[in-house]
């Protein structure tokens, strides 16, 4: 999947900042959805979408509304 150019940099930065705090994205995303493995959470989901749900449910546990 592309991405702007200008976009690219704030969300590597993002990503790796989420990153630091919960783990791996998708370990992270695949337990808090309830997924037996990695694998079956990526048979639902793209990688995109893994980390934008990763990133929404952390800013949930933080009390944020994304």
């Amino acid at each position: 999947m592309l991405i702007p150019v200008n976009m690219k940099s704030p969300l590597e930065q993002a990503m790796s900042v989420l990153e630091d705090e919960v783990g791996d994205l998708d370990k992270f995303a695949a337990k808090e959805l309830g997924y037996k493995s990695v694998n079956d959470l990526h048979d639902a989901f793209m990688g995109l979408q893994v980390d934008s749900v990763a990133a929404a449910i952390h800013e949930m546990q933080q009390g944020k509304r994304s």
